[in-house]
């Protein structure tokens, strides 16, 4: 149910936005435009943020062993499974 939200927040965030700039826009409270974009750009960013943060379904116990030459064969990266 709450992916659901999420999604439907992340649906419907751009027509908010828009309607918030529609009724802002026509009144005497927004004469400096730009002030009012970038508000909504650090908004928007920060909303991103948190979504991704809490959509990660990444496994906590792995550690990232990079890729290596070894007797000039390269071999590739994997993940290894820490001993916690």
């Amino acid at each position: 149910m709450l992916k659901i939200l999420y999604h439907l927040l992340y649906f419907l965030a751009p027509f908010l936005v828009y309607f918030l700039w529609v009724i802002l826009s026509n009144s005497n409270f927004t004469n400096k435009k730009t002030f009012w974009v970038t508000v909504l750009a650090i908004l928007m960013f920060l909303m991103s943020l948190v979504f991704f943060r809490l959509s990660d379904t990444s496994s906590k116990n792995l550690d990232y062993i990079p890729p290596q030459v070894i007797d000039g064969e390269l071999n590739d990266g994997y993940f290894k499974e820490t001993d916690n």
